[in-house]
């Protein structure tokens, strides 16, 4: 009876260690596919970062390149107003409503790029 029960107990023995060395084993998988995961996400994350830093460059240019444009336009209907309030020319008033136009026009054009960089932004 006690030589069974030996046997018995270096069967449970075996298999412990079996169990044992399947459980490291499926651990040490785990472990692996973990860490590729973990970087995957770290190279996604860098990506989505770049693309948004991208992006808001873009804006960024866009934007400057849109106002600086219309403030050249202001400036040379400034610049003509100027010549015809020395002559006193009628169109005057004309010339003073297309330059109103152009600073609403790039007041516009700032809102709009501002509402973009807006719903841009992570929430």
């Amino acid at each position: 009876m006690r030589m069974k029960k030996n046997q018995q107990s270096q069967l449970e023995l075996k298999r412990t260690k079996a169990a044992c060395a399947k459980s490291a084993r499926r651990h040490h998988q785990a472990l692996g596919e973990s860490l590729e995961l973990q970087k995957h996400l770290r190279e996604l994350t860098h990506r989505v970062l770049a693309s948004q830093e991208a992006e808001r460059a873009k804006i960024s240019h866009e934007l400057q390149d849109e106002v600086a444009q219309t403030l050249l336009g202001i400036n040379v209907h400034l610049l003509a107003l100027k010549k015809e309030a020395r002559s006193g020319a009628v169109g005057l008033k004309n010339e003073i409503t297309r330059t109103q136009q152009l600073v609403l026009r790039s007041a516009e054009s700032v809102r709009k790029f501002a509402r973009e960089l807006e719903l841009q932004q992570p929430t």
